[in-house]
């Protein structure tokens, strides 16, 4: 895939009005890869992001790293080089460690749903949890990208727990009206929606219009449905 071929389009409304001195606050998006299948959803989240000119802070914990190279064909330095900085997991020295750094929150991606419940519960034992629980006493927008199946109550119950205090469960769901003709289009779908939940917006052909195809021809017209009254 040609990522110098996708456009970006980023909100124009400004994430923080605040000012740091006399320097504006830059975009800055904390990105955790946790060691849940599906690390190539947390690369391409950062390949996506180097296209918007949002600063991306890293943490990818010491199971995402082995999952990493279990998965994909890149190393954690090649990762990590994708990011605007990047901080080892046990760092809880760490700027995004503390609610003073301005953030436009956190995505998670993958997330296992042993990070569900170390945040559903406020455990803060590495810099993974503890930068998702400064991104929710701060109240920013927390989305956890949970990759697990099948789901037992207590995964759920987790969930439902922190849905209730506004963060954003985004299981990688693929949507099959794009007609994905391989994984990286799967992955690129689920990655753009994902960086929708930020108002970061990738252009993208494949964003449902309303119109229907059928053997791969597309309808010539949106499908209407009349209401019965």
């Amino acid at each position: 895939m040609n990522h110098s071929a996708i456009a970006y389009m980023i909100d124009d409304s400004p994430a923080h009005p605040e000012q740091d001195g006399n320097m504006e606050t830059p975009r800055r998006l904390i990105v955790g890869i946790s060691g849940a299948t599906g690390a190539i959803f947390g690369v391409r989240l950062l390949q996506m992001l180097q296209k918007t000119g949002v600063e991306t802070h890293l943490i990818v914990s010491r199971w995402g790293a082995r999952t990493l190279l279990h998965e994909t064909q890149y190393t954690l330095e090649q990762v990590q080089a994708m990011a605007t900085t990047f901080y080892a997991p046990q760092d809880q020295g760490a700027a995004i460690s503390s609610g003073s750094f301005l953030t436009d929150g956190m995505v998670l991606c993958p997330c296992s749903v042993r990070s569900v419940a170390a945040i559903a519960h406020g455990h803060g034992d590495n810099l993974l949890h503890r930068a998702a629980d400064v991104v929710l006493k701060e109240r920013r927008k927390l989305v956890l990208v949970v990759r697990e199946t099948p789901l037992s109550d207590i995964h759920l119950e987790n969930m439902l727990k922190l849905s209730r205090v506004g963060v954003v469960i985004f299981p990688p769901v693929p949507a099959f009206y794009t007609q994905p003709q391989s994984i990286d289009d799967i992955v690129e779908q689920s990655v753009t929606r994902i960086l929708d939940q930020f108002g970061i917006h990738a252009a993208s052909g494949k964003r449902w219009q309303g119109v229907l195809s059928a053997a791969g021809v597309p309808a010539r017209k949106p499908l209407t449905v009349k209401s019965r009254r």
